[in-house]
């Protein structure tokens, strides 16, 4: 049986969802995209076999990624031109930002580390601090995995959406690089389970 921190945790995390929903909806690109990839990221999470109060951190610290941008200049976000230095540099710090915004912010879970750092790369090529390998939480490491893995999969402006086996082969390429291999290599597993489990339907968290 669940007991009443559990039935908490669950409300909060259905109450952000909402709320991070209603913030996509004015944005073809990205609407409904924040559900694929919680409904991915809890997946890789137990397919890991964290436990479950790390899976709803990493859930929470996924949904919550992004509000940082709230502090970019939104033409950035739309603009489809190559950005210069100083425009890329802007966009970059939407991660930071977002930390900073909730730093004050009592969660029932560690999430800032996740949300700083989902744009590391395993290769320490990544931002906003450069960490490599394991010096990246492992929240962090999740959400980057299934975020490019939806991303590519997703219909941008510039191109149509990457076919599945398409993007799992992406994946793939750059594990050791980019990503986490072990990350990779769960996801993967996920996705083999239950196929057409990214389509975009609305998760039960």
């Amino acid at each position: 049986p669940r007991n009443d921190g559990e039935r908490g945790s669950d409300a909060l995390l259905q109450t952000v969802d909402v709320l991070v929903s209603l913030l996509e909806l004015n944005d073809p690109h990205f609407r409904g995209s924040t559900h694929r990839t919680t409904h991915l990221v809890r997946a890789v999470a137990d397919e890991l076999a964290l436990p479950s109060e790390l899976g709803r951190e990493v859930v929470l610290a996924n949904l919550l990624k992004d509000i940082g941008k709230a502090t970019v200049d939104p033409a950035l976000a739309r603009n489809d031109e190559p950005l210069v230095d100083a425009q890329v540099d802007a966009l970059r710090e939407h991660a930071p930002a977002g930390a900073r915004l909730l730093e004050h912010s009592t969660f029932p879970w560690s999430v800032l580390p996740a949300m700083r750092h989902h744009h590391e790369r395993y290769d320490g090529r990544g931002y906003p601090d450069g960490l490599k390998g394991r010096e990246i939480p492992m929240g962090a490491r999740i959400i980057a995995v299934v975020d490019a893995y939806v991303a590519m999969g997703s219909p941008r402006p510039h191109r149509p959406p990457m076919p599945a086996e398409q993007a799992v082969e992406e994946l793939e390429r750059n594990a050791g690089q980019q990503f986490d291999p072990e990350v990779v290599e769960a996801l993967i597993r996920v996705l083999e389970k239950s196929p057409g489990s990214s389509d975009g339907a609305r998760p039960s968290i």
